[in-house]
């Protein structure tokens, strides 16, 4: 599976292949610099407990969500964190999604893929 193949929206692809491109035809590659979102430590997900883990737990692990299912976080079913970090080596991204029931973590998914271009 290849970084295009991972469900990024049409988009961003557009956004990370006009950057690809850009810093490329000026000769010189370019500065690594995050894309899209904000950096998160995608190995704190393991400290998530199912059916313990508060809303709480994961604002002290990840800070305030990138996106989430409403705008009010205190009823939102769930929350996103993601991030594309560009830079002159490859590109990495990392999406977590956690699920709520009852303001307790009822599901969380991580996903991280780096790729060298």
């Amino acid at each position: 599976m290849g970084f295009f193949s991972f469900g990024a929206r049409p988009r961003l692809k557009l956004v990370i292949l006009i950057v690809i491109i850009a810093s490329y035809s000026i000769g010189c590659g370019f500065t690594p610099f995050y894309a899209l979102g904000k950096k998160f430590d995608p190995q704190k997900a393991s400290e998530l407990i199912k059916g313990q883990s508060t809303r709480d737990d994961v604002l002290r692990l990840f800070g305030r969500p990138v996106e989430s299912s409403t705008a009010d976080l205190e009823k939102a079913d769930w929350w996103r964190y993601n991030y594309v970090y560009l830079g002159n080596l490859g590109i990495e991204r990392a999406d977590l999604e956690v699920y709520f029931k009852d303001d307790r973590v009822e599901d969380y998914q991580v996903k991280v893929e780096k790729s060298r271009y």
